[in-house]
């Protein structure tokens, strides 16, 4: 599926499944530039088609890109080496190359830290929202017309945005330093009745942590953040609980 020149790139490895149907997207380094591309295989990874070229080679495409499905489409996001995060689509059959043109989504003001620096979900109004660093914590989403103006959720000091969802509710997760070697995750939720965010944020973590850690367990009743990182790491089953709750 990748060659050398994808694999020395990094970020490669974004696949998405549909059955049968598997798609992947990766940086591709040629030379001193990157560029986004896009294989398909039709059967279950056994073939894969001719690389697609979604995003223009370029110094400076750090990125790699995301897929989802909304509707009967496919949309495949990317950060574009201008600063730019764009996006494609196309109807999801098993033809490869009926891709929409690119569109422009949003132009951040200064390079993103890393690909950590977004996030993609779809709710089950195939609605696909998208959050991002760029002076702080945005978020945008798209009807299936328009990409909505971003709006801000954090200031400057939010970094590392994750978005999560269980279809009907959504929240934006994001690390935010409050002092030296010292961070906190915080989370607001979106209600779609009124499409507005929470006000203000809900910490989630002692600000004493050194974050990040890889693995965290979340108990709402107890509005308590568990670091199971050790846990996580072995092999031990059964291990990764919350402190207080006892459970996964």
């Amino acid at each position: 599926v990748y060659d050398a020149n994808a694999s020395t790139a990094g970020y490669n490895g974004v696949v998405m499944r549909d059955g049968a149907s598997l798609w992947a997207a990766y940086r591709y380094r040629s030379g001193s530039e990157f560029s986004i591309v896009v294989k398909h295989s039709p059967d279950n990874g056994f073939t894969w088609n001719d690389a697609i070229t979604a995003d223009l080679p370029g110094p400076d495409a750090d990125e790699t890109a995301v897929f989802a499905h909304f509707g009967n489409r496919l949309a495949l996001i990317y950060y574009h080496q201008n600063l730019d995060f764009k996006w494609r689509w196309r109807f999801d059959n098993d033809a490869p190359n009926l891709w929409q043109p690119s569109e422009l989504i949003y132009h951040v003001t200064s390079a993103l830290p890393s690909k950590s620096a977004y996030s993609v979900v779809v709710d089950n109004q195939e609605r696909i929202h998208l959050v991002f660093n760029s002076n702080g914590i945005r978020h945008t989403q798209f009807d299936g017309i328009l990409w909505q103006n971003p709006i801000v959720l954090a200031d400057q000091l939010g970094t590392y945005p994750s978005l999560l969802t269980d279809g009907n509710r959504l929240w934006a997760v994001w690390e935010r330093s409050v002092g030296s070697s010292q961070d906190q995750i915080e989370s607001k939720e979106y209600h779609p009745a009124t499409a507005s965010w929470d006000l203000l944020p809900r910490r989630l973590s002692d600000p004493s942590e050194a974050i990040p850690s890889a693995a965290w367990c979340y108990s709402a009743f107890y509005n308590s953040l568990s670091n199971v990182t050790t846990a996580a790491g072995n092999t031990k089953s059964g291990d990764v609980k919350h402190a207080v709750t006892t459970k996964m």
